[in-house]
């Protein structure tokens, strides 16, 4: 755990009892990080992968299905951004509607209380499946996925590497 806003806890593998997560905390797969409101927490992975997990956030951190180093990401609930600066590294995540596998640098992954999924992918590719359907979703896209419903591509997110327009300022009077 590279930083802790807030109130951030962890539970280890198998047990019940959370405990306040602290800055230098070791993490394993099957343990699990969940953020209360107005909290965050920064965690760095073996790899110096980076996950941002933002507020009313649980996940578990699971270990690879395929045997590999990286493990997988199982969101619960809450968004994690993920960011790594290496060359594009292959994620595997899962949540209540559907699983995939990022190949990627730069990507959001949201659930809402419902278990609707949006993945929001600034920089990479990912195969997003549902038991209703698949779709492939690129730089700059967005994809949502409802309970019961296949996969649907709905935005095209700005580009966030190129300077914003400017924008004259408003003042109030």
């Amino acid at each position: 755990i590279l930083s802790v806003q807030g109130k951030v806890e962890v539970a280890s593998s198998g047990q019940q009892d959370w405990i306040l997560a602290k800055t230098d905390m070791p993490l394993k797969p099957g343990d699990q990080v969940r953020t209360a409101r107005r909290s965050k927490a920064t965690l760095q992975m073996s790899d110096k992968t980076v996950l941002k997990i933002r507020q009313l956030t649980t996940m578990v951190i699971q270990a690879s299905p395929s045997g590999e180093q990286m493990p997988e990401l199982n969101l619960k609930s809450g968004s994690v951004f993920f960011f790594s600066r290496e060359s594009p590294k292959e994620v595997p995540f899962r949540t209540s509607l559907t699983s995939g596998a990022i190949r990627g640098t730069e990507f959001e992954l949201s659930v809402t209380e419902d278990d609707t999924t949006t993945l929001t992918m600034l920089d990479g590719l990912v195969d997003i499946r549902s038991g209703q359907g698949e779709v492939a979703v690129t730089n700059g896209e967005q994809a949502v996925i409802a309970p019961g419903q296949a996969p649907q591509k709905t935005a095209t997110v700005p580009d966030t590497h190129q300077p914003l327009p400017t924008t004259p300022n408003i003042v109030e009077t």
